[in-house]
């Protein structure tokens, strides 16, 4: 069977196929006939012949994907979710959505760093301690936060709360730390939600560094491709976590998608020993670990652009103490003439941080 997800004069596109995740499915467009074709399920060879060209996996990605996560988030919002969800349409545009944004995950470079975000009060705790802080996924912010569709087929509505019960006694012993591969060009959002607005700092990680601590023994692309987060209109089912119950945290509902966000999941009493990590022990009522990290797992620490001088001077002296020569960089807005514009440049000495803030706009 095949669908056609989205139709309009010079251009229809149908897909076919399995929609199974580990598959591609096959897209083919229709870029000659004028008329609008029906939406819906079709038979494959209704869509064969010469004015229906089979795109590439490359057209697909750049294409179709971002013309259907378009039309898919526009649906949910707008029609409501019983319309979609007995849609067939919505059905096959949302599940070939899935399959391709994991080709594309698969497909992007390794950043050279990954960025993580911290309050000004965490940011002060972090450099003091030396230590990066693994949380407990109930504190997190997702309110999917390891959503999970269990196998098995349940008579009533107790049976089914006895066994996510048992799943979740599993999972109690999860950690999480995240991290995000956007560049600097891409901060606001990240600053915005996790950076006291633009008042906390901004540490960026060595990729290798991490890869190297947390995942000695994978090969790369693999620890890659687990740890980067899988952005889904479907929550896993318990069958395509392989039996790796962890699995379900490096999966996030697609409203997410924004953030490219990274994850090291550990399992305290097993991930911690195997890793050989130097951990301080929770403390009562805490739902937290914090793991030390070293000097060489660091590529260079932003200040937010909204920290006042107090603080970054603070910062950039707690920095010294515990890095001595590490690339440091201040953010603020300058007024150049009639318009308001971003800066950004390296401090290397407090006169430096004094320098800098005395020409920025006080925000």
């Amino acid at each position: 069977m095949a669908c056609v997800v989205y139709s309009r004069p010079h251009f229809t596109v149908v897909i076919l196929g399995s929609l199974n995740v580990s598959d591609f499915p096959q897209a083919r467009v229709n870029q000659e006939d004028e008329k609008t074709f029906e939406c819906g399920e079709v038979e494959d060879s209704e869509h064969a012949g010469e004015k229906w060209k089979v795109w590439s996996e490359e057209l697909v990605l750049e294409v179709l994907l971002p013309l259907l996560r378009e039309m898919t988030e526009k649906a949910m919002m707008f029609n409501g979710v019983d319309d979609w969800e007995n849609s067939s349409v919505m059905k096959y545009a949302m599940a070939a959505v899935d399959c391709w944004e994991k080709r594309s995950m698969e497909k992007r470079e390794k950043p050279r760093y990954l960025l993580k975000c911290f309050s000004l009060k965490a940011a002060k705790a972090t450099l003091e301690s030396g230590r990066i802080r693994f949380s407990h996924p109930d504190v997190y912010n997702d309110l999917l936060e390891g959503r999970c569709v269990w196998d098995g087929s349940f008579d009533n509505n107790d049976e089914f709360q006895k066994c996510d019960a048992e799943k979740r006694e599993k999972l109690k012993n999860v950690r999480i730390c995240c991290f995000s591969e956007k560049s600097s060009k891409g901060l606001l959002p990240h600053q915005a939600y996790y950076a006291d607005e633009g008042k906390g700092v901004v540490i960026f990680f060595n990729t290798d560094s991490l890869l190297k601590k947390y995942a000695p023994r994978e090969p790369e692309q693999d620890a890659i491709s687990k740890r980067r987060m899988w952005y889904v209109y479907r929550v896993p089912r318990e069958e395509q976590l392989k039996g790796n119950l962890l699995d379900v945290y490096y999966t996030k509902f697609c409203s997410w998608r924004h953030e490219y966000e990274w994850r090291v999941v550990l399992d305290v009493e097993k991930n911690v020993e195997q890793l050989g990590l130097d951990v301080l022990p929770d403390k009562d009522g805490k739902l937290f670990m914090d793991v030390s990290f070293k000097r060489e797992e660091i590529n260079s620490i932003m200040l937010g652009p909204k920290m006042g001088f107090a603080d970054a001077k603070d910062i950039f002296e707690k920095i010294l103490k515990l890095f001595g020569d590490i690339k440091v960089i201040a953010a603020g807005e300058f007024e150049y003439g009639s318009y308001t514009r971003r800066r950004y440049h390296v401090i290397q000495t407090l006169k430096d941080l004094e320098e800098f803030y005395k020409g920025r706009i006080h925000l």
